[in-house]
């Protein structure tokens, strides 16, 4: 046994929501790192090239690691296409707000998923990364969801690069290496806790990255936020909380009512 599944090893005897704890906050400061990365990447480059680099560079990654080891077999192709399309068009959206405005408030703007992902949770199972995501780790591995989304992320990137397409500087290599890193990094961190416990307890471990993206905003760029974007988020915060514990407490007392004792 290697001594990093070792610590995985000890990582798993833990409680779960000390674990999903962990993996959240591991990919909370990839994420946060990986925007900055991008917005470094995006005043050079278009933003679309960016979006492609992004999942292109992860692919390279991860595909000599996760190959040799087997286990990516899968029958729902049409979900990880659908989860795939509609991680590109939320990346699109994030690249383009932070190349216009700090990071931390790019990440406040998009801090309304966690409510729709809880309710969605027992809704419609396939909208949404996040929940598509929880759909396929039923019967996926944690492995094979992260490679699928970024098998087939790459040529959805690909279309809108193509339109906008302008070759790196060997300057920005060192970018490159690490925005294919940290985007890994972020992925594999939110699966790993998605299969360890429901959407409900993963999301509001979400907020987690406005205060990373605040950090990185400060060092990388000195971003300064207004008070009222951290208001903001406290309000969208609180209110993820309160529809979690909602919609925790209505899920318990269906499945009391659909299996009386």
């Amino acid at each position: 046994m290697s001594a990093g599944e070792g610590q995985l090893g000890r990582l798993g005897r833990l409680p779960v929501a000390l674990r999903v704890a962990f993996w959240m906050v591991l990919g909370a400061c990839g994420y946060a790192a990986m925007i900055g990365v991008m917005k470094r990447l995006s005043a050079e480059l278009s933003e679309y090239v960016v979006l492609f680099w992004r999942y292109f560079l992860p692919l390279l990654l991860m595909a000599p690691w996760l190959l040799p080891r087997g286990g990516l077999k899968t029958e729902r192709l049409g979900l990880h296409l659908w989860r795939a399309l509609l991680m590109v068009v939320r990346g699109g959206t994030l690249v383009v707000a932070i190349k216009l405005i700090p990071l931390a408030e790019a990440t406040a703007l998009i801090f309304t998923s966690p409510l729709f992902a809880t309710m969605l949770a027992s809704a419609l199972t396939g909208a949404g990364v996040v929940v598509t995501g929880k759909v396929l780790l039923r019967s996926e591995s944690s492995a094979a969801t992260v490679f699928y989304l970024t098998l087939f992320s790459v040529p959805f990137a690909l279309l809108p690069a193509l339109w906008h397409w302008e070759w790196p500087s060997l300057d920005l290599l060192p970018w490159m290496v690490a925005l294919a890193l940290l985007a890994n990094t972020y992925i594999y961190s939110l699966t790993r806790a998605l299969n360890i416990a429901e959407t409900s307890l993963v999301m509001p471990f979400d907020f987690l990255r406005m205060p990373a993206a605040a950090v990185a905003g400060i060092i990388l760029f000195a971003e300064v936020l207004d008070p009222w974007v951290w208001l903001g988020a406290a309000i969208v915060f609180s209110a993820t909380i309160y529809i979690t514990q909602r919609e925790m407490k209505a899920a318990k007392s269906a499945t009391g009512a659909a299996n009386p004792e």
